[in-house]
C-alpha cells in the first residue's frame, strides 16, 4: 500500500478515518482473508484494552516492539501517543508478513492463533518477550498466558527464544510431545503429514514428554541434542546434532544431509508453495547434500540440477522435474 496501513488502522479503531482512508482501509482489508483475519484479532485486543496512562509504559512498550526480522520495524511512537493504546497492542506490518505482538502481563492474555500459508514464514514477539518464528504452513496457538504458566499449542514448525521465568514455565504442546523450558532456545517440527516430530535445543535445558499412553516417557535434553519421536513405533530417540541444521530456516537457509528425494521435494513444495511433479520410481534412490541460501525455487532447481542427473520445467507453481 502507498499509505500506512498501521496509521490507517490506527485511525479505524478510534473512528477518526477521513474519506480517502476509507477507501484504503476497505481495498487492503478485502484483499485477502489474512487481512481480514488480522483486523479482527486487532479490534478484540483494542476493545480490551484499558486507556493508558502516562508514558512510561509506552515508552517500554515501543522499545519492545521495534524488533526486526525480515522488514523494518514501523515507526509507531507518535502514533501510539495518537491512539492512546494501552499496555496491550497489536500491529501488522504492511511489507511482508511479520507480526509484532505485545499483550498486558498484568491479566491472562486472551487465546491467540498464529498462522502461515506454504512459502510464508512469520515471527512474533510476546508479552514475556518470548521471540517466536513460525515456519511455512504451520500454526501457533496461545492457550493460556497466566500467573503461572505459558502454554502454546503448536502444527507445524516454530523455533523460540524463551524469556527466563522460573515460575511461569512455558510449555508447548504437539499432537504427540509437550516440550517444557524454563527459559531457552530451541526449535520443535511437528506437521501432521510427517512421520516424525522433533525437538532440537540450542540453548538452556529442555523437558520433552510423551503424551500417548503407551510414550508418556520424560527426556531431559542438554544443547546440541535433539529428540525426534517415531510415530508409528511410538520410539524415542535422543542424539547429539549439528542444531544449524534444524534451526536455519529462520534465517531462510536450508541445509540437507543425505535427504532422500521424497522428503526433500516435500520440503520444498511447502517452502515454496509450490507442486513438484516427478517418476518416484526413478528418483526414489536418488539423497541430496548441501546447501539452500535465501534461493528463489527457479535458483533452487538449477543448483539441484547441478548435482542430480535431472532436467525441470517451471510453470507457475507447478515445477515439472524428469531424467
Amino acid at each position: 500500500m502507498k499509505r500506512n496501513i498501521a496509521n490507517i488502522i490506527g485511525k479505524k479503531l478510534t473512528d477518526s478515518l477521513n474519506s480517502d482512508d476509507e477507501k484504503e482501509f476497505n481495498k487492503w482489508i478485502h484483499s485477502s482473508e489474512f487481512n481480514q483475519d488480522t483486523y479482527q484479532k486487532i479490534e478484540t485486543y483494542w476493545k480490551h484494552t484499558p486507556e493508558q496512562k502516562g508514558l512510561d509504559s509506552t515508552a517500554e512498550l515501543i522499545s519492545r516492539l521495534k524488533y526486526r526480522i525480515h522488514q523494518p520495524t514501523l515507526d509507531i511512537s507518535k502514533y501510539l501517543y495518537k491512539w492512546k493504546l494501552a499496555a496491550s497492542i497489536l500491529l501488522i506490518i504492511s511489507v511482508g508478513l511479520s507480526l509484532v505482538i505485545a499483550f498486558s502481563l498484568e491479566r491472562p492474555m486472551p487465546s491467540l492463533t498464529l498462522q502461515t500459508e506454504k512459502g510464508q514464514r512469520t515471527s512474533a514477539l510476546l508479552a514475556d518477550g518470548t521471540r517466536v518464528w513460525l515456519n511455512a504452513d504451520s500454526e501457533l496457538k496461545i492457550t493460556d498466558f497466566s500467573k503461572d504458566k505459558r502454554v502454546v499449542s503448536l502444527s507445524g514448525e516454530a523455533q523460540f527464544e524463551v524469556t527466563k521465568d522460573a515460575d511461569r514455565p512455558f510449555i508447548v504442546e504437539t499432537s504427540h510431545i509437550d516440550v517444557q523450558v524454563l527459559g531457552t532456545i530451541f526449535n520443535v517440527k511437528a506437521y501432521d503429514e510427517d512421520e516424525t516430530v522433533k525437538a532440537t535445543l540450542v540453548e538452556g535445558k529442555l523437558r520433552v514428554k510423551g503424551k500417548e499412553w503407551r510414550s508418556k516417557k520424560v527426556y531431559i535434553l542438554n544443547p546440541g541434542q535433539s529428540l525426534t519421536f517415531y510415530k508409528g513405533s511410538k520410539e524415542f530417540l535422543v542424539d547429539n546434532v549439528d542444531v544449524n541444521e534444524d534451526v536455519s530456516w529462520r534465517d531462510g537457509v536450508l541445509i540437507f544431509k543425505s535427504m532422500p528425494f521424497q522428503k526433500l521435494t516435500d520440503l520444498l513444495e511447502r517452502n515454496y508453495d509450490v507442486e513438484i511433479v516427478y517418476p518416484k520410481s526413478t528418483f526414489n534412490k536418488i539423497h541430496y547434500s548441501g546447501t539452500l541460501d535465501n534461493m528463489t525455487i527457479n535458483q533452487v532447481m538449477e543448483v539441484l540440477s547441478l548435482s542430480i542427473p535431472m532436467t525441470y520445467e517451471i510453470k507457475k507453481n507447478r515445477v515439472i522435474i524428469n531424467q
